[in-house]
Parts: C-alpha cells; sequence; structure tokens
C-alpha cells in the first residue's frame, strides 16, 4: 500500500505479506520474527491464508507455528 509520511509518498509491505517473504526466505531469524509478530501484531488472517495458498506455502506456516 502506499503511505504519505512527512509530505512523502512511499511504498509500504502489508504485515501478512512481510510474513509470507519470511516465512519463504526461511531464515531462523525470520522463523523467530514470525513467531513474535503473530504474538504481538494484528493482521488479517484471511489474507494471509490467501498469500500463503497463492504462494503454495500452507505446509510451512504450519510448521513454522505449529508449537504458538
Amino acid at each position: 500500500s502506499v503511505r504519505e509520511y512527512k509530505g512523502v509518498k512511499t511504498r509500504v509491505v502489508q504485515i501478512e505479506h512481510l510474513l509470507a517473504i519470511m516465512l519463504e526466505t526461511g531464515r531462523p531469524k525470520d522463523k523467530e520474527r514470525i513467531l513474535q509478530l503473530v504474538k504481538t501484531v494484528t493482521f488479517n488472517r484471511e489474507k494471509l491464508s490467501q498469500i500463503l495458498v497463492r504462494h503454495q506455502l500452507e505446509k510451512k506456516w504450519e510448521a513454522a507455528v505449529e508449537n504458538e
């Protein structure tokens, strides 16, 4: 989405896309960030689900958050 900050328009990655990007990257630090964000940030689970399906990441998501 496009946001304006102090008169400057910029593109901002939505949290649902950020979670999918971190999941796809698969680095250990990204997994930790995913778990932290899931606990602390409000996000649209339906939107995330659609993104995960589109990029075939559903199983990776389940594995990443299975114990949380």
